[in-house]
């Protein structure tokens, strides 16, 4: 990551546009594929003997045995001290979500057998968009703030109409570009996912293409 902002830098792009999105998608990356390797080995262990899961319930505890160093070293630092306590409550909630939403996919594949090909489009266009906008206005507090001084111009709590719609707001040119962003992407991956699936297995009709498209704008609109 660090060789990427420095290439942007020599290339005069901004890295907020580039770093962010290719950051989150090589965090899923890696994580996936230590999951995946870490079931596998767990699995296999666990199907092909008749032994204890001695490795799954090591793992379990060495990261228990690990908690307690973390949480004091979170606790000495004055700027993470306040998320020991407070910042759970977002990471339960989101991972409520998250699991309820795993449930209703579940649940719509049942029915509709090819929702889950659009599941990460969804997922990932709206995210990464936010999250470029994310880094723009940390890199805009970072440039011309102070710490806990807001500079004029910039609004700490705003509503999606008027962060689209109002110039009062000086991120509003960056919400509008990100915004219509999402439309060419996710037309784009229609288009992929259609040629590698095949015609005959989905079928897309208008119908389907202007709701998608609705409820993809909506969802981005809604993030910011």
């Amino acid at each position: 990551m660090i060789c990427l902002i420095v290439l942007c830098d020599k290339i005069r792009i901004d890295p907020d546009n580039i770093a962010t999105p290719i950051a989150a998608s090589l965090g899923d990356v890696t994580t996936a594929a230590l999951l995946a390797c870490f079931a596998e080995l767990i699995h296999n262990h666990t199907s092909n003997t008749d032994q204890f899961p001695y490795i799954a319930i090591s793992i379990i505890l060495f990261f228990l045995a690990l908690l307690p160093l973390w949480l004091y070293l979170a606790t000495i630092n004055e700027y993470t001290r306040d998320v020991v306590t407070s910042g759970w409550y977002p990471v339960i909630a989101a991972m409520m979500i998250s699991s309820c939403g795993g449930f209703i996919l579940d649940y719509g594949v049942l029915i509709y057998k090819r929702i889950a090909l659009f599941q990460p489009i969804i997922n990932g266009v709206g995210g990464n968009l936010v999250a470029v906008h994310a880094s723009r206005i940390s890199t805009s507090l970072h440039r011309y703030g102070s710490p806990g001084v807001l500079f004029p111009g910039f609004q700490a709590f705003t509503s999606p109409i008027q962060a689209f719609f109002s110039n009062k707001d000086m991120n509003i040119k960056t919400s509008r570009i990100l915004l219509l962003m999402a439309l060419p992407a996710h037309i784009l991956y229609i288009v992929v996912i259609r040629l590698v699936d095949g015609s005959d297995k989905m079928q897309l009709t208008t119908t389907f293409f202007v709701f998608y498209l609705f409820f993809a704008l909506l969802q981005v609109f809604n993030h910011f």
